[in-house]
């Protein structure tokens, strides 16, 4: 699950004036629809048993009835609607390791959550040899 959705879950609040925006954000999958709408819920649950209970104060959650309709369209949506956040992802490499581990962990950590391709690429910069007048581009091994 990528950040952007957890943060979403975590709070609702913050990120959606009503349970339609949920159903609109296309960066979300069926299923994290269903987990914010959860909250929503819940958030909701809870504002209406403590204003029988006299408290009152704080902006009011989206009604109950809204984010139910807004339940049942995403329970209708077929499973494959999940989208597909990025096709590929373009894995840059410098040669430092330490941090290309890390980007490339990300790179992976990306395409298994959205089920894109990753590409890796090696990014370095042109030193004396590869500027050579004598060398050519076709000449010049790549680094692996």
């Amino acid at each position: 699950m990528s950040r952007y959705a957890m943060e979403r879950i975590a709070h609702p609040q913050k990120h959606y004036c009503s349970a339609e925006d949920v159903a609109r954000d296309d960066r979300l999958t069926a299923d994290e629809k269903r987990r914010v709408l959860d909250s929503m819920a819940l958030n909701a649950e809870l504002m209406s048993e403590a204003t029988e209970e006299g408290m009152t104060g704080g902006e009011q959650p989206p009604s109950l009835q809204e984010i139910r309709k807004a339940q049942a369209k995403i329970r209708a949506m077929p499973q494959s609607a999940a989208p597909l956040r990025f096709r590929t992802i373009l894995v840059a490499l410098s040669g430092d390791d330490d941090l290309d581990r890390k980007v490339a962990r990300a790179g992976f950590d990306m395409a298994s959550v959205s089920g894109g391709a990753v590409r890796i690429v090696n990014v370095i910069e042109p030193g004396a040899a590869m500027t050579s007048p004598v060398v050519t581009p076709t000449m010049a091994a790549p680094h692996v």
